[in-house]
């Protein structure tokens, strides 16, 4: 209302001009203006007073975000709510709700709605709301400020008049320093996840070259405030699966990103499929060990012992086939559970048991015997058992040379076995077995390989079965390595119900579900062996 009676007066001033122009020279009429300005100047004083006091001025010097608090955030709801802007926001501390609120004042005049008073806003809000020369700030900031000077504008048809300049509001100052990338975290995620930026010279018009200032730009979450050196963006939903060269520049700046990171943008895993253990690195393992699980979609999911998370990863595969991490130093020897379960919904995968024996002892491993799994003689292709004392987890020589790997062995240190190569030669041969960590062999001892003999059939019981059934073989100088040769070497192989101990003569086998009816051709042989089948029956195969 003020406002308008000012403005009234003047426009009344400005249209007597050119009758005054004609009977005054320019000088009274100045000074008649002026006169007249300073008489509606007092008037408008006289109704503040009357309306028990002033218009609502601040001038916003400070920029404002969600965590700001003071003075300046209650002459900022003032001054939305002036400007027509319902307001939601807290009139003490800058919260979320006092961001969607200078969102919307932001969208009514055209501003960038970034939610974050900055420099461009605070232009506007200084625009309408600054306090001017006879006017006092409704609210007292923390910094003390002068205030603008209002000038007066002289009416254009005076031309001896000097020009007075308005005072022009500065909308954005950009940046001289350019933004600097140090790292990011996390350096690998998924379509949708956070990422947060670290470095400095950050502000509210920085934004993240994803794959280069020629690749697809990206604004922050949240606009840093000037200066900071933290903020995070969310990785777009077009972003391919892979590697990604990430830069921050500032808009509209001149200069280049000022250094870059790698972002692996992984697969997703689906909510339908749970995580699956399917074997462990170590079966067996000490305290302390590193453990590598191995499955399928184990990428991102929690793991357990014994009910215990993992706190720690030390790798994962993001295909989601493998993980690893550092047994605890505290288990005890005996039996763990290792168990998997699907993040998002926090159903149980699958579980799997391993086994924690006490550490190696510093003794020497020390072989007492070497025996045949049936206690016959020794073969090319037999399992043998060794037995002693220190042999766990120790690697072993056969005349010098390693390699052979352990079938079994027992956390005690006591056994282990493993199958003579079929490479050995009919003959005596030493074992010796090494300290892991020194390297130093312990005791030697000889065991002796004898030559196969070719295995002999002589009938078979019953002559026609029906598939599925069973079916005895008689012979001689059968062994575990013995199997059956369904229709010829070429043909089957179906290995015994049970294997046979070395050198006897009779075993079991079962008629396979694909075989067809009719008559078959059956012999035996060994596996490895050189020598051809020393026989055939038939056996004829009813519906």
């Amino acid at each position: 209302m003020l406002k308008r009676i000012l403005f009234s007066g003047v426009g009344l001033v400005i249209l007597a001009t050119p009758l005054l122009a004609s009977a005054q020279s320019v000088n009274e009429q100045i000074t008649s203006l002026l006169a007249l300005i300073k008489s509606l100047q007092a008037q408008i004083v006289a109704l503040q007073a009357q309306s028990g006091g002033q218009s609502f001025c601040h001038n916003f010097n400070n920029d404002l975000t969600v965590g700001s608090s003071g003075d300046e955030v209650s002459a900022l709801n003032q001054a939305l709510s002036s400007s027509g802007i319902n307001t939601t926001g807290n009139t003490s501390v800058f919260d979320e709700n006092n961001a969607g609120d200078v969102v919307s004042f932001q969208a009514k005049y055209g501003i960038r709605q970034t939610g974050y008073v900055g420099p461009l806003t605070r232009g506007k809000l200084n625009a309408l709301y600054g306090c001017r020369n006879n006017q006092q700030q409704t609210q007292t900031t923390a910094q003390t400020t002068t205030p603008a000077t209002t000038q007066t504008v002289i009416p254009t048809v005076i031309q001896s008049a000097t020009p007075v300049t308005q005072p022009i509001v500065t909308t954005q100052q950009m940046s001289t320093v350019a933004p600097m990338l140090s790292y990011i975290n996390p350096t690998s995620a998924k379509v949708g996840g956070t990422v947060w930026v670290y470095g400095a010279n950050f502000n509210q018009n920085t934004y993240v070259a994803f794959d280069g200032d020629f690749g697809q730009v990206i604004y922050p979450d949240n606009a840093p405030a000037s200066g900071t050196g933290v903020f995070s963006f969310t990785i777009p939903s077009n972003a391919s699966v892979g590697h990604h060269t990430v830069q921050v520049n500032e808009k509209g700046a001149t200069f280049s990103s000022s250094n870059s990171v790698t972002l692996n943008v992984v697969a997703p895993q689906p909510v339908s499929v749970l995580p699956i253990i399917s074997s462990l690195s170590l079966p067996t393992a000490k305290a302390g060990d590193l453990m590598y699980v191995y499955g399928s979609g184990l990428y991102g999911n929690p793991f357990s012992i014994d009910g215990n998370y993992v706190t720690s990863l030390n790798s994962q595969a993001t295909d989601g086939t493998s993980v690893s991490f550092w047994l605890p130093s505290n288990l005890t020897p005996g039996r763990h559970v290792i168990k998997v379960e699907q993040k998002a919904t926090g159903i149980a995968g699958t579980s799997i048991l391993f086994n924690v024996v006490a550490p190696q002892s510093t003794n020497l491993p020390n072989i007492s015997s070497i025996t045949s799994e049936f206690n016959g003689p020794i073969h090319a292709g037999d399992m043998v058992i060794v037995n002693g004392t220190n042999l766990y987890g120790a690697p072993f020589t056969i005349d010098g040379n390693y390699g052979t790997p352990v079938s079994q062995q027992n956390p005690s240190g006591t056994s282990f076995s493993f199958v003579v190569p079929w490479s050995t030669s009919a003959d005596t041969h030493t074992l010796q077995v090494m300290q892991i960590g020194s390297g130093t062999l312990g005791n030697s001892v000889t065991f002796t390989v004898v030559a196969s003999q070719a295995p002999t059939i002589s009938y078979i019981n019953p002559t026609s079965a029906k598939v599925g059934g069973t079916v005895w073989v008689y012979g001689a100088n059968f062994n575990q390595n013995t199997y059956v040769a369904f229709d010829g070497d070429f043909g089957q192989v179906i290995y015994p119900d049970n294997a046979p101990a070395s050198g006897t003569g009779v075993f079991s086998f079962t008629v396979p579900s694909n075989a067809s009816t009719g008559s078959h051709t059956i012999q035996v042989n060994e596996k490895g062996a050189t020598f051809p089948s020393s026989g055939s029956v038939t056996l004829n195969i009813v519906p």
